[in-house]
């Protein structure tokens, strides 16, 4: 029993001499992108593309009010509009949700001001107009929240 007790001390007084230093708080950033898996440190990959762009469940008003609305657009050309789930769309389209928002075929002035204009047809360069209430005839940018021309949708931040 002597000699157990005196083995199992020895192994315990070894292995007490023999633990590894410490990591120094000193490790460069180089030195931590060494020990990461590759492609850890690599940017993001840019977000979806696609030719097509879909508005869709916003408030279409040309002419009257058409609710729950769907407006394709490829390469800043009008494809299709109508009601949301009865306009074919591109699987591969982008789709931006636009519910409880009015969307209005028109431009932005150099100046600032807004010009309202008719629906285009299928084909014709498409430009909108997004607002958070129904335009008026001859609209201010108050209520204007964003815009759609030339293939880009582009959102104030406090939009959301």
């Amino acid at each position: 029993m002597k000699y157990f007790v005196l083995c199992l001390f020895s192994m315990l007084l070894i292995a007490g001499c023999t633990q590894p230093e410490p990591a120094t708080p000193e490790t460069t950033a180089s030195e931590m992108e060494r020990d990461l898996p590759p492609g850890f440190t690599d940017e993001a990959p840019p977000g979806p593309t696609s030719d097509t762009t879909v508005l869709s469940g916003g408030i279409l008003y040309a002419g009257g009010a058409f609710p729950d609305a769907a407006i394709v657009v490829t390469r800043g050309k009008l494809i299709a509009w109508g009601s949301r789930g009865e306009v074919d769309m591109p699987n591969d389209s982008i789709g931006f949700d636009m519910r409880g928002k009015w969307i209005a075929p028109g431009v932005q002035n150099e100046d600032g001001s807004l010009t309202l204009t008719a629906l285009p047809e299928p084909g014709d360069a498409a430009a909108f107009l997004i607002f958070t209430d129904q335009p008026t005839e001859q609209p201010d940018s108050d209520g204007l929240i964003g815009w759609f021309a030339n293939g880009e949708l582009v959102l104030e931040e406090s939009s959301d």
